[in-house]
């Protein structure tokens, strides 16, 4: 990913606790912005470089965890 993304994403870091997390959102998001038409975890996977599809899975799995501890707010 260009430095530009990364540079957007460091500002929700504060809302990660662990490095896997911070990751698995700019992995998660990059597969959202890529260019493949479906986006579910396989095709997102696939079309990133160094994305696993079970560590992509895990981010996603785990995320409602996170709304409920008050992580992310509306």
């Amino acid at each position: 990913m260009p430095s530009c993304f990364d540079k957007w994403c460091q500002r929700f870091d504060e809302a990660f606790t662990h490095k896997a997390q911070k990751i698995g959102f700019r992995d998660y998001l990059g597969g959202l912005l890529g260019e493949s038409e479906r986006k579910n975890f396989s095709q997102m996977a696939f079309n990133s470089i160094g994305v696993e599809y079970h560590k992509l899975h895990h981010f996603l799995t785990e995320a409602p965890k996170f709304a409920q501890r008050g992580f992310y707010q509306s």
